[in-house]
């Protein structure tokens, strides 16, 4: 979660945290700034460690203990000298493998060109394999959709024999030898 708005929504982030939840950072402000709001690499190694850190410690003051040491770089993008300079500070970035697009923004010309829609959201969620992590939203304007698709491919996942686990818990993953035994 992006660390800069968790105070505005502590209770969603401690109920989700009290229910089981992993609450991870998605940094500070979501590379404001000299990352132009959407790239850590833009920003100085001084900046990339205050994003890091203010994001955990926004966490730690809902939850009321340190979070796993694990982030999502804004845009995705965790590469080069950044990698290094966040070494001491975290103990894995996570990227995704499927990516619903519930992201979109709509455009200048036109209210709807960009709106995914609930189906489309919830096709992408189902193409998941097993140990994939999807990339979905809950901030950035109306999520309607988004909730709709969860409501649609949850379920049918589940009936599938998938189950749902938090980075660190797919992080110690250990898959059986016939790995087709377990989703």
């Amino acid at each position: 979660t992006i660390g800069k708005q968790i105070a505005d929504h502590s209770d969603v982030v401690k109920r989700a945290h009290d229910e089981g939840h992993e609450i991870c950072t998605h940094t500070w402000d979501h590379a404001a700034g000299s990352g132009q709001g959407v790239n850590l690499t833009y920003m100085t190694a001084d900046e990339q460690i205050q994003e890091v850190q203010k994001g955990f410690q926004a966490i730690k003051d809902v939850i009321g203990e340190d979070p796993a040491r694990i982030m999502r770089a804004p845009g995705g993008d965790f590469k080069g000298d950044i990698v290094w300079t966040l070494q001491p500070y975290i103990d894995a970035e996570i990227g995704w493998n499927v990516d619903t697009e519930d992201w979109r923004r709509p455009g200048a010309d036109t209210e709807d060109w960009w709106r995914p829609g609930a189906d489309a959201i919830a096709e992408r969620l189902l193409s998941a394999k097993s140990g994939d992590v999807v990339l979905m939203h809950d901030g950035g304007g109306d999520r309607s959709q988004t909730v709709e698709a969860l409501k649609k491919a949850l379920p049918q996942l589940k009936q599938e024999g998938y189950r749902f686990v938090t980075i660190s818990e797919l992080l110690q993953y250990d898959p059986p030898a016939d790995s087709s035994v377990s989703k």
